[in-house]
């Protein structure tokens, strides 16, 4: 990534990888070979990852000097480290902010649950990212939305358990990388991580992994009794996670580190296929 355009970097594309929640709906809603409920399925993915790369810019710009604190940040932020003007940055915005309100106008379906992540979002930036706790609560309900724009466009009802199960599985995500920026005594560049403690950090992860285990498992027996047995590869990932952030140097952070991890590619691909082969028999 770090060859790639400033601009380019600035979008984040590396995060897309967390709006593939959006499919969630279409694999488990019996929409498995609906080719039209994966085409808007897939417009919803596009239109999250420009939501998405809103949030970063707009972040990158408030945060600016904040990032020219960090240790690494002040080299791979592109606004930061003056490979994008703060001029540019804004008509990024602009360009990005276009581009999400016109997909909500071709798919009235995604405006409540863009609008919700947006404004979820906004609050994080501006008043709740220095609170404890709250603020990982904040971006676990940005991942639930991505679940309910996912149901919205193709018009599946959603369960409670899958809200829950991706609620936890988020909180999990988030506590985890929390641990590894405390344990890197990075509070200087975050404000709400001078507020915890290991202790603190520790239960939330723990409170993550059982309910995102847990909640996947109902979620998974209530869609088809079978489908239960693969909640084995939803612990082999929250086991893999934990070793992958626990194994991290100073210059990498978990989200990247997961998304390069053969391993974790595999336990994910096992899921996948275990999932398809379960439902395609329904």
């Amino acid at each position: 990534m770090k060859k790639w355009p400033a601009w380019l970097r600035l979008l984040r594309p590396t995060q897309w990888v967390k709006n593939l929640f959006v499919f969630a709906p279409a694999l488990f809603g019996s929409r498995l070979g609906d080719l039209s409920a994966w085409g808007l399925s897939t417009f919803a993915f596009v239109s999250f990852c420009l939501a998405a790369s809103l949030v970063y810019v707009v972040n990158d710009y408030l945060d600016v000097e904040a990032d020219r604190a960090h240790p690494t940040k002040r080299f791979t932020r592109p606004i930061a480290a003056g490979q994008v003007g703060v001029g540019q940055a804004r008509m990024l915005a602009l360009i990005l902010l276009a581009l999400v309100a016109l997909a909500m106008v071709v798919e009235p379906a995604l405006a409540a649950p863009t609008i919700a992540y947006l404004l979820v979002n906004v609050v994080y930036s501006l008043i709740l990212r220095g609170v404890p706790v709250v603020d990982l609560v904040i971006i676990s309900l940005g991942f639930v939305a991505r679940v309910w724009a996912g149901a919205q466009i193709i018009a599946v009802p959603l369960t409670p358990w899958i809200l829950i199960d991706t609620f936890f599985l988020a909180l999990y995500l988030s506590a985890m990388k929390r641990r590894s920026e405390f344990l890197r005594d990075l509070s200087n560049t975050r404000k709400s991580l001078g507020r915890y403690n290991l202790g603190l950090i520790n239960t939330l992860v723990g409170l993550g992994a059982i309910g995102a285990v847990l909640g996947y498992s109902v979620f998974a027996f209530q869609v088809r009794g079978e489908l239960a047995f693969t909640a084995v590869f939803v612990v082999l990932g929250v086991a893999r996670f934990w070793r992958l952030a626990n194994s991290i140097s100073d210059s990498q952070s978990p989200t990247d580190r997961i998304i390069h991890d053969p391993w974790m590619l595999v336990i994910t691909g096992g899921w996948a296929l275990s999932c398809l082969l379960i439902l395609v028999s329904i």
